[in-house]
């Protein structure tokens, strides 16, 4: 169970690649990088709405299921990014789906690794 935990704590990761990805992201879409930028502000605030939501549903929901609805938000959130022609595509996808997706993920990590070591 713990190593579930840790690699449903490796979701969260996709959010904080974006100096990596931004740049080229930037370059297919034709823009400016700067024009992304809101997506990782979006994805930040994404991200704590989400770790507060998972904490909440960590409660009533198992961990598996969560865990699958992470999985299926960070896909579509990636999905979404890739496929995007705009920036407010690339704010929806990586900022709104994979942001809150990843905090989702994080916060049931951390509940489930406290269940197994507390």
């Amino acid at each position: 169970m713990l190593i579930g935990a840790i690699v449903l704590d490796l979701s969260a990761s996709p959010l904080f690649i974006w100096s990596a990805v931004s740049g080229p992201l930037a370059v297919e879409i034709g823009v400016p990088a700067r024009a992304l930028s809101l997506a990782y502000a979006v994805g930040l605030g994404a991200f704590t709405v989400g770790v507060l939501a998972g904490g909440w549903a960590a409660d009533r929901v198992s961990a598996r299921l969560l865990a699958l609805i992470v999985a299926a938000g960070v896909a579509a959130g990636l999905i979404l990014t890739g496929i995007a022609e705009s920036p407010a595509t690339v704010v929806a996808g990586y900022g709104g789906l994979l942001g809150g997706a990843t905090g989702v993920g994080y916060a049931t990590a951390v509940r489930v690794a406290a269940a197994v070591t507390g």
